[in-house]
């Protein structure tokens, strides 16, 4: 557009995500170097997946299988969970977007729910150590579960429905999540410090998407 001159676009959309999306207008140029740039930081994401992925691999002698196997568990969901809200799977998976796609994005964000609960689990023992913690941990990942499977399947409708339900389990998940890093500070527990403060920073990060959509 030339100075002071403006244009009117009408746009349709489908609101099929729970994910909150920007629509951006740009000239072909700009868009071309941010896809650059996308590209770039996409890469270095991506691969740092990778690595962390094969290092757990790599300590599976130290950690134990069960630790390594829930960590991968959890790396493995995370990443898809991010192609698919990056858009990967409808543009090379299934190319035509359609409900399946969306209730399959969807259905991952509470897979990932579900396996920060796993990793909680199986990193400090707690079937043996904490039983009353690591049986609400359990029913709380089955529970996610269920309902991912459910939506996955059938659709939980409207959309003004499914999000607070959404909202509410991840929520759960992450404050469980936290819980058990206070837990392993005050038993000093090996690692408990670190986890607290990740456990903490993950579920204020994601407290903070939910109050202000732009934080991410």
């Amino acid at each position: 557009l030339a100075p002071d001159e403006t244009q009117i676009a009408y746009v349709r959309f489908r609101g099929l995500f729970n994910t909150i999306l920007p629509l951006r207008l740009a000239s072909p140029d700009a868009f071309q170097q941010a896809e650059k740039h996308e590209v770039f930081w996409s890469a270095q994401f991506y691969g740092t997946f990778i690595a962390i992925t094969f290092l757990t691999l790599l300590g599976t002698p130290l950690i134990g299988w069960r630790t390594s196997l829930s960590f991968g568990f959890f790396l493995i969901t995370s990443a898809a969970t991010c192609l698919a809200v990056e858009g990967y799977i409808d543009q090379h998976l299934i190319p035509d977007k359609n409900e399946i796609t969306a209730r399959l994005t969807d259905s991952l964000y509470f897979l990932t729910a579900a396996a920060i609960l796993v990793l909680s689990r199986t990193v400090f023992d707690l079937e043996n150590k904490a039983p009353r913690i690591d049986a609400i941990l359990r029913w709380t990942s089955y529970t996610i579960l269920v309902v991912g499977s459910f939506h996955f399947l059938f659709g939980i409708e409207p959309r003004t429905t499914f999000i607070p339900i959404f909202l509410i389990l991840r929520g759960t998940s992450l404050i469980l999540h936290a819980v058990v890093g206070v837990w392993a500070v005050w038993t000093q527990e090996k690692g408990g410090t670190a986890f607290a403060a990740s456990s903490i920073l993950v579920a204020t990060a994601s407290i903070a998407l939910v109050v202000d959509p732009t934080f991410g």
